[in-house]
């Protein structure tokens, strides 16, 4: 699955400000970002954060060979991320 606006739904964890866009420019003034956008290096930290703390309370575990695979033991369901897109598997049982 892709998660549509994904960056957007991470926090930042640091103070980050921009530059206005154009048309909106005044001497002085910046835009302060509260919540992460893409094109900023940290976005795709902080979604990872994101999505992974919502996931590990739940009973996932990261894979000791790769970070962007967690595994729910007693369900046997393997959840992949790749930037924005998930994949979520598990053994056919029929």
């Amino acid at each position: 699955m892709d998660v549509k606006g994904a960056f957007l739904y991470s926090n930042l964890n640091k103070e980050i400000y921009m530059w206005l866009p154009p048309g909106y420019e005044e001497e002085g003034q910046y835009a302060r970002l509260n919540r992460s956008i893409y094109g900023l290096k940290q976005s795709p930290r902080q979604w990872y954060q994101r999505l992974t703390g919502f996931l590990i309370p739940l009973g996932y575990v990261t894979a000791h060979f790769d970070s962007c695979i967690l595994i729910h033991l007693e369900h046997k369901v393997i959840v992949t991320i790749y930037v924005d897109d998930i994949t979520i598997t598990r053994p056919n049982t029929t």
